[in-house]
């Protein structure tokens, strides 16, 4: 998850469950992005993007959820409580500089 410009996290992430989710997958399943990261571990590298509307400092927060010995698919609901057994979550906070291309 990431947040966005339209959907800010509360700085105690309180409102983590009303905010949008941004889905991407680690790099044994993006065989996209997999080029520019070689010598990385697949299984514990994941390659995401965020678009900035301003120049300069800017502040990239979120969580990583990392889903482990259950199969992913349309018939389960991964923000369910019955899953928190299955994951692991690791929540960022990272300063980037934002430059013209």
């Amino acid at each position: 998850m990431l947040e966005n410009n339209t959907d800010i996290l509360k700085s105690d992430l309180s409102n983590e469950r009303e905010s949008e989710l941004s889905v991407f997958q680690n790099l044994e399943f993006d065989s996209i992005n997999r080029q520019y990261f070689e010598g990385s571990d697949p299984r514990k590298t994941a390659a995401f993007g965020k678009q900035m509307k301003n120049m300069g400092s800017q502040k990239i927060r979120g969580y990583v959820m990392e889903y482990y010995g259950i199969e992913l698919g349309p018939n389960y609901n991964i923000t369910s409580d019955s899953l928190s057994n299955q994951r692991n979550k690791i929540y960022f906070e990272k300063k980037v500089t934002v430059v013209p291309k």
